[in-house]
């Protein structure tokens, strides 16, 4: 399966959390995620990393979709101007929407 950053993403556009795998050593999570949203298009299960900055926002985000992941969607959204160019991330589901910065 092949790793895409979450900066490669196309912006705004809806990715299926499918599994979360546990922090590695850095304190990286290892996402698995599909794309949807275009019903001409069969998109492919990739991999991404949601880095360690991340991830205390998304168990967060999880425990307010009590507990589950699943049912999450994630939206690469574009980069900020300050500190570095990180990337912002939308995290959505079950009412409620996560910005993570």
């Amino acid at each position: 399966m092949k790793y895409i950053s979450l900066c490669r993403l196309q912006l705004r556009h809806p990715y299926k959390i499918l599994q979360v795998s546990e922090e590695n050593c850095h304190s990286n999570i290892l996402l698995t995620l599909k794309g949807y949203g275009f019903v001409d298009e069969e998109e492919e299960e990739f991999h991404s990393f949601l880095f360690s900055d991340f991830v205390p926002m998304f168990r967060r985000a999880v425990l307010q979709n009590a507990g589950k992941t699943t049912d999450l969607d994630l939206i690469y959204c574009g980069i900020t101007n300050y500190g570095g160019g990180r990337p912002i991330i939308m995290i959505s589901g079950r009412g409620f929407t996560h910005y993570l910065v």
